[in-house]
C-alpha cells in the first residue's frame, strides 16, 4: 500500500519521464534539472519542493542545495527505462474504438445495477484493452486516484484498472480529455493573511479572524495564532473557543477550498472571497442557532439587522421551515 507522499513523488517523477519520452530526450544523459526548470516546465510547487527537500536524498531525487539542482535517482531512471520499453506510439484505432464502445456498455450496466455476473462479464474485455491504451497514451492520473487504488498503473495495470472510476478516467483520456497537471500557480495565494468576518451571538458583535492558507492547511489568528489542517481545525478551534455555532460539515468545505486553491491560479482576492463565503455560512448557523420561532423583532440591534439582510440571500425569510 502506498502512502500519499510516495504517490506524490511518483507522480512528480512521472511528469518528467512523460516529457522526456514524448520529446525523445535521453534521461540518462540529461539526468538533472534546476529548481527553476522544475517549477516552470513541470509545475512543481512549494509543497512539492518541501516534500523532496525534507528527505535530503530519496529514491527519486538527490538535491544539491548550493546549486539548487535536482539529480534523478534510481527510481526515476527505472521508470524511464520501463516507459521507454513499453511505450507504443503506433496507431491503435481498433482498440480505441472497442474500448469506447465496451466502456459505454459497461457504464450503462453499472448505473442500471444489472448484477455482479454482468459486471464481471463486461469488465473483462476492458481489462484486456486497458494496458494497451495505457502504454499508448501514457496517462498521468491524479494523486488521489493512484492513492485510492494502492498501486501504480505501470506495475499492476490489471489491479489499477479493475475499478469503474479508473476505467472512467481512462475513457476521459481516450476521448481527448486527459488529466491536467496540477499547477504550481497555487503558490500565489500561499501565506497571504486575509481578514474574515465572523459574528457572535454571545457578544452581539462582529469579530475579525486572520486566516491564511499554508503548505499543510489553514492558519487562523484570533487572540493567538493556531496552525491547523486542511479541514480548518484551527478556524474551528477559534469558533469553539468563542462558543460560536458552525455547520457540522464545514471541514469538508475548508478541505475542498484548500485543494482548489492549491491546484489552480486562484488569486488571493478570490481565495478571500471564498473564505468569507464559508464564514457567511457560519454566521447563518450562529444567528439562527438560538431561534426557536422566527420573529423579526428579535433582531433588535443594528448589527443583527445588518446580518438579517446578509442572510436573506440564503434563506427565504417567509419560510419558517428554513430555521
Amino acid at each position: 500500500m502506498l502512502n500519499f507522499d510516495e504517490v506524490r513523488l511518483y507522480n512528480l517523477s512521472l511528469r518528467i519521464v512523460f516529457r522526456y519520452i514524448k520529446d525523445g530526450l535521453d534521461l540518462v544523459e540529461k539526468n538533472q534539472l534546476s529548481e527553476k526548470e522544475l517549477k516552470e516546465d513541470f509545475k512543481f510547487g512549494k509543497k512539492d519542493f518541501e516534500l523532496i527537500n525534507e528527505n535530503f536524498n530519496n529514491e527519486y531525487f538527490n538535491y544539491f542545495r548550493e546549486e539548487k539542482t535536482y539529480i534523478f535517482a534510481f527510481k526515476i531512471l527505472e521508470m524511464y527505462r520501463n516507459y521507454k520499453r513499453n511505450y507504443r506510439p503506433e496507431s491503435i484505432n481498433q482498440e480505441i474504438f472497442d474500448f469506447k464502445e465496451k466502456f459505454l456498455e459497461f457504464k450503462d450496466s453499472v448505473f442500471s445495477r444489472k448484477g455482479n455476473q454482468e459486471y464481471k462479464r463486461l469488465i473483462a474485455p476492458l481489462l484486456e484493452l486497458a494496458p494497451k491504451l495505457h502504454w499508448h497514451y501514457l496517462p498521468i492520473y491524479s494523486d488521489n486516484i493512484v492513492y485510492n487504488r494502492g498501486v501504480v498503473p505501470e506495475n499492476q495495470p490489471e489491479i489499477f484498472y479493475d475499478h469503474f472510476h479508473t476505467l472512467e478516467d481512462l475513457y476521459e483520456v481516450v476521448t481527448c480529455n486527459p488529466y491536467k497537471w496540477e499547477s504550481s500557480l497555487g503558490d500565489i495565494n500561499l501565506d497571504e493573511e486575509m481578514d474574515i468576518t465572523i459574528y457572535s451571538n454571545r457578544w452581539q458583535s462582529e469579530d475579525t479572524y486572520i486566516v491564511k492558507r499554508t503548505l499543510n492547511g489553514w492558519y487562523t489568528d484570533f487572540f493567538g495564532g493556531v496552525d491547523g489542517d486542511k479541514e480548518g481545525s484551527a478556524f474551528i478551534q477559534c469558533l469553539e473557543h468563542d462558543s460560536i455555532s458552525y455547520p457540522s460539515n464545514i471541514g469538508y468545505k475548508f478541505e475542498a477550498l484548500w485543494n482548489i486553491a492549491d491546484t489552480t491560479e486562484m488569486s488571493p482576492e478570490e481565495l478571500k472571497n471564498n473564505l468569507q463565503k464559508i464564514a457567511d455560512w457560519v454566521i447563518i448557523t450562529e444567528v439562527f442557532s438560538n431561534i426557536t420561532e422566527f420573529d423579526k423583532s428579535v433582531f433588535n440591534t443594528e448589527i443583527k439587522e445588518k446580518l438579517l439582510k446578509k442572510v436573506e440571500k440564503y434563506f427565504p425569510l417567509n419560510n419558517k421551515e428554513c430555521f
